[in-house]
């Protein structure tokens, strides 16, 4: 009987303790706009020593993930070249279609095999990236499948192409 008595105790204290801890309840607290998390801005991904690198454009509007692609055949601007952010993705024709965050880029030239990683990562991550700006996507979800005649690869997610 001795051992319950303390339990008994410490449970009665306990009790004691949060029902009179005296945290008031408040009132809404109006705090602005929500946190937007990644759909925040476009961003396109560049090669670089230490591998691939975001590069936020905040300006960049686009409705259409080709737009995303063209943006990205642009290369770096000065800034982002002066800390080492250089292009290896140039293709001479593609479409991109997108389906419920299924990305699918079909290349002309060149072919599928003629693409390094490099070059794979930053479509794949800029697409990806495109998808969830343009058709608000969840980020995680998205998944890129690069086609050029028969040969496929993919699908993809963004994160298989960023250091570790």
């Amino acid at each position: 009987m001795t051992a319950a008595r303390p339990a008994a105790l410490a449970g009665a204290l306990l009790t004691t303790v949060l029902a009179g801890c005296g945290v008031q309840p408040t009132p809404v607290i109006d705090a602005g706009v929500p946190a937007g998390g990644l759909t925040q801005g476009m961003r396109l991904y560049f090669a670089s020593a230490a591998g691939l690198r975001a590069a936020p454009r905040p300006d960049l509007q686009i409705t259409e993930l080709s737009q995303a692609v063209s943006a990205l055949q642009g290369g770096p601007d000065a800034a982002e070249a002066a800390a080492g952010m250089y292009n290896t993705a140039y293709l001479a024709a593609y479409t991109v279609t997108s389906d419920q965050g299924q990305v699918t880029l079909s290349l002309g030239k060149p072919a599928l095999e003629g693409l390094a990683e490099p070059a794979v990562g930053q479509l794949v991550c800029t697409l990806a990236r495109a998808e969830s700006y343009v058709n608000r996507t969840r980020p995680d979800e998205v998944q890129v499948t690069i086609v050029s005649g028969r040969t496929s690869a993919g699908p993809y997610q963004c994160p298989q192409f960023l250091p570790r």
